[in-house]
């Protein structure tokens, strides 16, 4: 899959929060049988098992629905969670901020990095350091 071109055809992007294991799964063919086709599972920064609990996610719902949807992960504020969700199967990643250390360490991975920006010079800094989509 090319996830950068997947993700321009389908733009769509549903978002789970503190919703693991089956619940997540169910959800996520929900949203497929609704013609969403990308999700990001996000690590919940509070949750000091978000270093399991959204990679183990992303890995169920990769293994499970293969590539009728595109998985992503969300907050990733660390390079930790960067290569965290990397080894789980997420195919890019999504972060509140512009990290340049973050967005190098998902570009290494090989990861589609879309950082937020708020500034025009945050933007344009975030596509110089190698985002993908900001």
């Amino acid at each position: 899959m090319d996830t950068l071109k997947f993700i321009e055809e389908n733009r769509l992007v549903a978002i789970s929060r503190q919703v693991y294991g089956d619940d997540l799964l169910e959800s996520a063919k929900a949203i497929i049988d609704g013609g969403i086709k990308l999700l990001e599972i996000t690590f919940d920064q509070a949750d000091s098992d978000c270093l399991k609990l959204t990679p183990s996610s992303i890995s169920l719902v990769k293994k499970t629905l293969g590539d009728k949807i595109c998985v992503g992960a969300g907050t990733v504020m660390t390079v930790e969670q960067a290569r965290a969700a990397k080894d789980a199967g997420a195919d890019f990643a999504l972060a509140p901020n512009v990290d340049f250390e973050v967005i190098h360490e998902m570009k290494k991975l090989g990861l589609i990095s879309v950082p937020g920006a708020l500034s025009p010079s945050e933007v344009a800094s975030a596509y110089k350091e190698g985002a993908d989509i900001v």
